[in-house]
């Protein structure tokens, strides 16, 4: 059953799942709530191995937008 590709599709949905809200926590504890744009940048992130490229932003970074640079970001109106 581990073997399985839906089983495998369904850690993947969960570990990334997992990483978009630690991103969204820990970047509020450090920078302050995450705004509107930055939900929706995160959310629209299915790739894990860019969550986990912001996550390691997180430390260096001085703000959100300093998590995001050089990232596509959608806007918010």
């Amino acid at each position: 059953m581990r073997e399985s590709s839906t089983y495998q599709a369904i850690l993947l949905e969960g570990r990334v799942e997992e990483a978009q809200r630690l991103i969204l926590k820990l970047g509020g504890k450090r920078f302050g709530p995450p705004g509107l744009a930055v939900h929706f940048a995160v959310d629209a992130i299915s790739d894990l191995g860019q969550l986990e490229k912001l996550l390691e932003r997180l430390i260096d970074a001085s703000d959100w937008d300093d998590v995001f640079t050089g990232l596509p970001r959608p806007l918010v109106t």
